[in-house]
């Protein structure tokens, strides 16, 4: 078994297998790995967050590793902590965020060559294949999901790229008279499987489940402010301070990420 260091390293976070939680030492914004069995013997990592809200002590997750990689997990932490400081700043509980300066010097990307992810937008699958046309507002170029569509039970508005765009134009001139943006050959929805057909017959090595966490990791690394990364996936924030603080669904600044997300892949 790998030796448990004072603060969590990449090469532990990869190796350790026996479960457990092992925090990230002190000064590590409350960040910890845990490591569990399931039920059919496969060792699954996820990354949790212990704050004190209230005066009780929640844990918040952060996400799955190694989709989220530990510099990835230690920057959600930093950025939940501003949030919270952020929110009690605008509720007068104090005058400052002593967090701010630490996470504008975090790393942002390097300097190396871009390695472009071989992945799409991100999105729901299921709700993409189901997708209306009176979904979709091609002039505001927003895409806005029913409450029924989404796991979180919420309606959920999506800004479309101009790469999207693209692609709508194109699919509508296709089927115009289909009230689906996506239909099959008869007219319904796509079957969920026809995406990873399609993937598998173009050579792609990735699922579709892996654009969400290659949108994410070019997120991380390229310093977009977690609270915006997390709403551009849809993620809502289980802690209800964190959720006072983002009063709104932060549309705007999801347009520009994933503009800029559209722009980088194409």
């Amino acid at each position: 078994m790998a030796k448990r260091p004072r603060t969590l390293t990449a090469a532990f976070v990869r190796t350790i297998s026996r479960p457990g939680v092992y925090g990230d030492g002190r000064g590590g914004q409350g960040l910890s790995l845990r490591v569990h069995r399931t039920a059919t013997g496969r060792i699954s990592k996820t990354w949790r967050q212990r704050v004190r809200i209230e005066g009780r002590l929640t844990s918040i997750g952060l996400g799955p590793y190694p989709e989220i990689t530990l510099a990835e997990a230690r920057r959600k932490a930093r950025h939940r902590i501003s949030a919270v400081f952020r929110w009690c700043v605008g509720r007068n509980h104090r005058a400052d965020n002593p967090l701010d300066r630490a996470v504008v010097a975090l790393p942002r990307a390097s300097g190396n060559a871009a390695r472009h992810y071989r992945a799409l937008p991100h999105g729901e699958v299921a709700a993409a294949l189901g997708a209306r046309w009176d979904e979709i507002d091609l002039e505001a170029g927003v895409w806005t999901i029913p409450a029924s569509k989404m796991k979180t039970g919420r309606e959920f508005s999506v800004p479309l790229s101009t790469g999207v765009l693209g692609v709508l134009d194109r699919v509508q001139a296709l089927s115009p008279d289909s009230s689906l943006a996506f239909p099959s050959r008869t007219s319904e929805v796509l079957p969920r499987n026809v995406p990873g057909r399609v993937l598998r017959r173009a050579g792609v090595a990735s699922t579709v489940h892996g654009f969400r966490s290659s949108a994410r990791s070019w997120m991380a690394k390229t310093g977009v402010p977690a609270e915006v990364a997390e709403a551009c996936l849809a993620h809502v924030p289980r802690s209800p301070v964190v959720q006072a603080y983002q009063r709104s669904d932060l549309l705007e600044r999801r347009a520009q990420v994933l503009q800029a997300w559209s722009d980088y892949i194409t």
